[in-house]
Parts: C-alpha cells; sequence; structure tokens
C-alpha cells in the first residue's frame, strides 16, 4: 500500500510547518526542506511499489514547489499580490495588507 508515504498538508505553510509572516525563518525553511526531501524523494523510493514511486514523485514535487514559492524575491521581482498588496484589503495605511494571503 501507500502507508510507507506520509500524505502532504494542502498549504504550503503547513507543509514547512511555519507561520505565514513576512519574516521568514530561512534557515529553519531550508531544514525543513531538506528533511521533506529525505523523506520523499523518489531516489528514496527506488525499491516501493510502482503507485508509491509515483506518490513519493509527486510530493516531492510539491515539496519543491512549496520551497521555491516561500523563499522571498526580492520586492522589484515580487508581484504586487504576492507581496500582500491587495487593493481590497485593509492596509497599514502603507498600502501593504497587515496580513498575507500568498497561499
Amino acid at each position: 500500500g501507500l502507508s510507507n508515504i506520509p500524505p502532504l498538508p494542502s498549504s504550503y505553510w503547513e507543509i514547512f510547518s511555519i507561520t505565514p509572516s513576512f519574516q521568514l525563518d530561512l534557515v529553519a525553511l531550508s531544514a525543513e526542506y531538506k528533511r521533506l526531501q529525505a523523506t520523499y524523494h523518489p531516489d528514496r523510493h527506488v525499491t516501493s511499489s510502482p503507485s508509491e514511486q509515483e506518490l513519493a514523485a509527486a510530493h516531492s514535487a510539491t515539496v519543491n514547489e512549496a520551497y521555491k514559492s516561500s523563499r522571498p524575491l526580492p520586492q522589484s521581482q515580487t508581484p504586487p499580490q504576492d507581496r500582500g498588496v491587495r487593493p481590497e484589503c485593509s492596509n497599514n495605511g502603507h498600502g501593504v495588507s497587515d496580513r498575507y494571503d500568498g497561499f
């Protein structure tokens, strides 16, 4: 069965067990990414069944995407909606929302 492959949470924040924040602990994020890849990377499942290999590869890809999406870009490269800037949100008077809805 697929019991050897733990399920992933649906939220990128939950995958890394981090609280949404503008001040991410990048060292902790990197450590959690490495821990998750040690669990899900396809190379760890070469002797698993084909369905487990497929699930592990899908989870590994999701972890990669979550990691890429979680790492901050310079403000000039980040689309406004990904910086928490939303015209419909209340803001702190500086055009930046007090909350982050990125994921």
